[in-house]
């Protein structure tokens, strides 16, 4: 049984959040909001693999306007190195889309 204290850190101070990484698929990713705009298209482009919703459908359409806003996101994080500039509204968008594709992190929040 996994105790409480188990996720705390091992070392005092906790190295910032830009050090960590975020393993996905056995790969190491730092921990900025562009890499989780990546893993998140992953998982929509995984989705849409085993799903594949017709395109004229209302679930296709909601598909490709989702998919345009992570593209666009992901332009947006990028230049900026990745770095942790996205909005409140645009992390719970996020993470409402990555639930609904299918998402699991075990228990970590995506948008943390």
């Amino acid at each position: 049984m996994k105790n409480w204290f188990d996720d705390l850190p091992k070392e005092w101070p906790p190295e910032t959040s830009l050090n960590r990484k975020i393993t996905w698929n056995s790969e190491l990713l730092p921990n900025t909001h562009g890499s989780r705009m990546k893993i998140l298209r992953w998982t929509m482009k995984e989705w849409s693999k085993k799903h594949n919703p017709p395109m004229d459908s209302i679930l296709g359409s909601e598909f490709i306007r989702n998919e345009k806003w992570v593209m666009d996101m992901i332009d947006v994080c990028i230049p900026d190195n990745g770095k942790n500039s996205m909005t409140l509204l645009q992390r719970r968008r996020a993470n409402h889309l990555f639930k609904k594709y299918g998402g699991s992190r075990k228990g970590l929040d995506f948008t943390k």
